[in-house]
């Protein structure tokens, strides 16, 4: 199993007018984290596609519990369970920082 850790903080830009994140942000921030995922275990985005290998997301699904609000920093986990041979799957979970 390989977990990652990704901080990330709201911005204005990210809420919506009642102050809190905008359903479609959190989707941008689990693709930031895979990159540092991927990153931090040596891979590069860039160069696994000059290789030839593409990472399309083929499915994604959120569950939403509790929405963060403008200047709350957060915590992306992104966690990958097996290594695969052919299909990358990997799970998400935010949490506010200060938990």
């Amino acid at each position: 199993m390989i977990s990652f850790d990704h901080k990330v903080k709201v911005y204005y830009r990210d809420v919506d007018q009642m102050g809190i994140v905008y359903n479609t942000r959190y989707l941008e921030y689990f693709e930031e984290s895979r990159t540092e995922l991927l990153k931090s275990i040596g891979l590069s985005v860039t160069k696994i596609e000059e290789a030839g290998i593409r990472l399309p997301v083929v499915t994604s699904y959120c569950k939403y519990y509790n929405g963060a609000n403008f200047e709350q920093e957060l915590i992306v986990t992104s966690v990958i369970k097996d290594i695969p041979k052919a299909k990358l799957m990997i799970n998400y979970k935010i949490k506010c920082a200060d938990d």
